[in-house]
């Protein structure tokens, strides 16, 4: 027993001592050690209240007046990121402790020397040739919008949009750039590419956009092909900067209203109409002078006595139908960071938006309310890892889930019998408390209260890998780049109706002296909510891949920037009719050979050029490839 016990004494001893050993390391790790240092600028001068921090962590510091700063818990191989406005940021690896760091801000005091997006690359703003225009997304931001594309109109010059629907979950908004340029409505939109590769903007919202940029003429667009005959749209999104963590979060609530409503003609005035049609018909009026002058009262927003109450009306079917306001409430969440390794952007956003329908109506049942309304979550994730000195990789993944709920009765219906067509002499509510409805009076109320659910779930999943790999140990300025993306879209439908009581009365009948002798007769009946019946009503996926080469570089004053690259896109889509078999399919495919080039001499003077070599299966054989090429010239 005595030796079992010195035995366990003996190894909690060694245990102990390797417990405060592990402990000692773990402090020694986390604690670091102090390095000091100073931020210059290229002629050795201090940058005083420049930002230094190490790479992903929040922690940070302002140099003096001196350029000076000390950063505590660093160690070897630590990131030290310094920036400050005016200059360009810089990162210095820690490779000796003990010897203080000196960074160096190159000076960031030439606008155009800023980077612009153009056909698959990108070029400093003082040598474009190119016909663009181009706004931030931090811009797009203060434009409370739904849907991106409609803040174009006030911020990007020659884009016109028209919204032609603005039901959430279905708004539609057609862009055209410098004006319509075909008579086929189904070839006038523009041609999207987001992060280089042809996507829908809808599935965008304004928060991880980094920029916006239009491009307008042949110079531009060339590169695109047939594709790129209305003009070419290019989104870029965010992705992360070596340095701190940032987080962002942003919190919008707003109301939306409608811009104007129709103004249909009162009561009173349709009295008058009516009888001067059956005078020039030859016939006695419909309506005597007592009941001209009740019309004309209740019309000015009166409130007649007695029967008169439940006989003359001037009920403005718009009202009933929409209501002032709805809500709209936007929800952003962004972190970025990351070190000269490895870098990441994540955007999460959230929007619900409410129909204009009157809530009288939509929460006519007490276990459902049919508001038209949109739940929208939109998650985007863009990595970049630096592999080694030649091969860098990104990797893009994202996706978007629309829930739709609205009613299964059509806009058209609700607005055109329920508000546009409908007699303003006829009653919302018989006496009895129950909804009027009757050949001229397609009640809204009861249009909405009797319209069941239609619920919609949208998904929409995308994904994109972007190889770049620097071959500049073969000759320099040589590079080559691979893009490989996945797109998957898809709609399921789900489908409830139900019924409401309904009734009408005579209340024409001038016979009736008491409003309990009115006899009423019912137009529509109850009906249970149904099950519901689901049914896919599109799907589709889209392959995009892209291989090149590209070769920048300067001998003297002399610049050469050119690249030769093969594309190639597939869509396959896939439509069904509701409650049947019935289904349309369609592909569309294209192949791409491209090569662009541009030669800079001196800084000063700039010449480029673009052409594509095009083929589309959804044309004949004998007219299926075509040449697509335009040239640029610029003196600065």
């Amino acid at each position: 027993m005595d030796n079992i016990i010195k035995y366990l004494s003996a190894k909690g001893k060694y245990l102990l001592t390797a417990v405060l050993l592990g402990s000692t390391l773990a402090m020694s790790a986390a604690g670091g050690r102090e390095v000091k240092g100073r931020v210059v600028d290229p002629e050795g001068n201090p940058i005083p209240g420049a930002v230094v921090n190490l790479a992903e962590q929040s922690r940070i510091v302002l140099t003096d007046q001196d350029g000076n700063f000390v950063l505590k818990d660093a160690g070897y191989d630590d990131e030290v990121n310094a920036k400050c406005i005016g200059f360009l940021t810089n990162i210095v690896t820690i490779e000796d402790l003990d010897t203080p760091l000196v960074i160096t801000l190159e000076p960031d005091n030439d606008a155009y020397a800023h980077l612009r997006q153009v056909a698959f690359a990108e070029k400093p703003s003082k040598f474009m040739t190119e016909s663009t225009s181009m706004v931030t997304g931090q811009e797009l931001q203060r434009y409370p919008v739904t849907v991106l594309q409609n803040a174009f109109n006030s911020l990007l010059t020659g884009v016109q949009t028209y919204e032609a629907s603005s039901e959430p979950g279905w708004s539609e908004t057609a862009m055209y750039i410098r004006g319509v340029r075909t008579l086929n409505s189904a070839a006038r939109s523009p041609l999207v590419i987001v992060d280089n590769v042809e996507r829908d903007i809808s599935f965008l919202d304004a928060f991880p956009i980094d920029n916006v940029t239009v491009l307008k003429d042949a110079a531009a667009t060339a590169l695109y092909g047939m594709r790129g005959a209305n003009g070419v749209i290019l989104v870029t999104t965010k992705r992360g900067d070596a340095g701190k963590t940032n987080i962002e979060f942003t919190q919008e609530i707003g109301f939306q209203t409608l811009t104007g409503k129709v103004e249909n003609q009162n009561s009173y005035n349709i009295a008058l109409t009516r009888n001067q049609v059956r005078y020039l018909d030859g016939r006695e009026p419909l309506y005597t002078a007592e009941q001209i002058e009740k019309y004309r009262r209740v019309s000015n927003g009166e409130t007649l006595d007695g029967m008169d109450r439940y006989r003359y009306f001037n009920t403005n079917w718009f009202d009933v139908l929409y209501r002032e306001t709805a809500p709209v409430v936007k929800t952003n969440l962004q972190i970025s960071g990351g070190n000269n390794r490895a870098r990441y952007y994540v955007s999460f956003s959230y929007l619900r938006q409410e129909g204009m329908w009157n809530s009288e109506g939509t929460k006519f049942n007490d276990r459902f309310t049919t508001q038209h309304t949109l739940n929208r979550w939109n998650l985007r994730s863009n990595l970049d890892i630096n592999v080694n000195k030649y091969l860098r990789v990104g990797l893009d993944l994202g996706g978007r889930i629309d829930n739709i709920l609205q009613p299964t009765t059509r806009v058209f219906d609700l607005t055109t019998f329920g508000a546009v067509e409908a007699d303003p002499m006829r009653p919302v509510y018989c006496p009895n408390g129950e909804l009027y409805v009757d050949g001229s009076a397609s009640n809204p109320i009861y249009q909405l209260g009797s319209s069941g659910q239609e619920r919609n779930r949208r998904r929409q999943l995308y994904s994109t890998l972007n190889v770049n790999g620097d071959l500049s140990p073969i000759t320099k300025g040589l590079s080559t780049n691979l893009v490989i993306s996945f797109d998957a879209f898809d709609v399921f439908q789900s489908t409830q109706t139900n019924g409401v009581d309904a009734y009408s009365y005579d209340f024409t009948n001038m016979a009736v002296t008491d409003v309990k002798d009115f006899t009423y007769t019912q137009t529509r009946k109850y009906q249970e909510l149904t099950n519901p019946s689901a049914n896919e009503r599109a799907n589709s996926w889209t392959i995009n891949l892209r291989y090149g080469f590209r070769y920048d570089r300067t001998f003297g004053k002399h610049h050469i920037d050119a690249n030769a690259f093969v594309r190639t896109y597939q869509q396959r889509l896939n439509v069904r009719e509701a409650n049947t078999d019935n289904g349309m399919y369609s592909s569309d495919r294209y192949l791409s050979w491209n090569g662009a080039a541009t030669y800079i001499f001196d800084n000063r003077y700039v010449i480029n050029g673009s052409i594509s070599r095009m083929g589309n299966d959804n044309f004949t054989p004998d007219n299926r490839w075509d040449t697509f090429w335009g040239v640029g010239a610029a003196w600065v």
